[in-house]
């Protein structure tokens, strides 16, 4: 189903990020880059969340339809 493929392709994209940020903060670690993650990372990994989230409650609620109009 679609809203299934998009949510996991979210969170392999976020996964994905959290991968490259820690390597990079391995070898960046200044002020700019903890207002990065703080700022735009973080805020960014929280909204995938809360997205994906979303997209399983949808993912049921169609479910839920699909089945109560095959009742009919």
């Amino acid at each position: 189903m679609a809203i299934a493929d998009s949510t996991a392709q979210l969170n392999q994209a976020a996964k994905d990020l959290q991968i490259h940020w820690l390597q990079t903060r391995e070898v960046w670690r200044d002020g700019l880059a903890d207002q990065l993650e703080s700022e735009i990372i973080e805020p960014l990994l929280a909204s995938v969340r809360t997205a994906t989230d979303a997209m399983n409650r949808l993912q049921e609620a169609v479910h839920q339809a699909r089945r109560e109009c095959d009742e009919d």
